[in-house]
């Protein structure tokens, strides 16, 4: 713009020296018998003028032709950035919600696991107890012997069942970890 500006003033200067070169050719004309040849070289001076300010006209034009190309093309690279800023803002708040999502999975299935966990140890105590009075009764009949050993193989399957329970709800516990780990929390 200062380039624009400075051409503009050249301009203008050349404008006024036009218009005084005119202003002599008429103080001249007026004693055209004894200033010919003057007039002459004053009409080749204004001829160059108009023909120099017409020039200056046109780089002028160009110039601002380009300086319009250029913050076009500023524009358009400002929208592109934009545009892929947003697309990445985007990306990262899909890849965050998919990790909330993930991380309240886990916490759930440590909750359902934890609530299982409680259940088989309660179940596990009952028959523990069970059996603990069973054992006191066996002389008393064959009938609980038979029963006894039906309640220590449960109880072995629900021992089975609590530490199969316990190793899933580690493994979720690190799920939840890890997920926690990759949010940031």
């Amino acid at each position: 713009r200062r380039r624009l500006d400075e051409v503009e003033t050249a301009l203008a200067a050349r404008v006024e020296t036009s218009q005084e070169t005119e202003r002599r050719y008429r103080a001249a004309s007026a004693s055209l018998a004894a200033a010919e040849a003057s007039a002459t070289e004053l009409r080749a001076a204004l001829s160059a003028a108009a023909t120099e300010n017409e020039k200056k006209e046109i780089e002028l034009v160009r110039l601002r032709r380009h300086l319009l190309d250029m913050e076009e093309e500023d524009d358009t690279k400002a929208d592109a950035v934009e545009e892929h800023v947003a697309a990445v803002e985007d990306q990262h708040r899909a890849e965050i919600g998919s990790k909330d999502v993930a991380l309240k999975a886990a916490e759930r299935e440590i909750l359902v696991m934890r609530e299982a966990m409680s259940a088989k140890d309660a179940e596990c105590a009952n028959l523990q107890l069970a059996l603990e009075c069973f054992n006191n009764e066996v002389d008393a009949s064959e009938r609980r012997v038979a029963e006894a050993a039906a309640l220590r193989e449960k109880n072995r399957a629900l021992a089975a069942e609590l530490a199969a329970a316990n190793r899933a709800a580690v493994t979720a516990e690190e799920k939840a970890a890890a997920a926690a780990a990759a949010l940031g929390v």
